[in-house]
């Protein structure tokens, strides 16, 4: 007879869990540092008053949290749904899910020009015929395009390693 800790499904989702857990340590430093360029445009694009009050300590990052806790919300939204076939069948549902995907697509084009605005992938004055053009790589900055991708992608690729991990394990 085995006991729980012997049960290959028991195993199979304690390291289920802690690759859920190890997924988490790696993605929330990267998510802390995503919340710069919300703060900085928040500033930027606030007027007078709203930009002193930003200005307290700790305002200002609590606002962008919120703004870029809303943004990468709206772009997992459609991964969060899971219903039934019957409700899946259902216009009400086809109707639902696109809205939400068109509020991912609006919530990535906005995270997308966060990003290009605070982490230039291109150094300025170049524009992306001119990299097509030379067809040099070397151009891109690659530090810039890895903090972007993960900024457009992390949650996304969270959410679906968490539903993989809860399937199989």
């Amino acid at each position: 007879m085995q006991t729980r800790l012997q049960n290959p499904k028991t195993i199979d989702s304690m390291i289920g869990w802690l690759i859920i857990a190890g997924a988490a340590m790696v993605l929330a430093p990267i998510l802390a540092r995503n919340i710069e360029p919300y703060q900085s445009a928040i500033f930027e694009l606030a007027p007078g008053i709203i930009r002193w009050f930003m200005g307290l300590p700790g305002i200002g990052w609590v606002i962008a949290t919120v703004a870029f806790a809303a943004v990468q919300a709206a772009e997992v939204w459609p991964l969060l749904s899971e219903e039934s076939q019957e409700e899946q069948h259902s216009q009400e549902w086809k109707k639902a899910i696109k809205v939400r995907w068109v509020l991912a697509a609006i919530a990535y084009g906005i995270d997308a020009l966060m990003c290009a605005r605070y982490w230039p992938i291109l150094p300025e004055g170049t524009s992306v015929q001119m990299l097509i053009a030379a067809f040099n790589i070397n151009l891109i900055n690659r530090g810039a395009f890895i903090q972007t991708i993960l900024t457009l992608f992390g949650c996304t690729m969270f959410i679906l390693l968490y539903r993989y991990v809860r399937r199989v394990a």
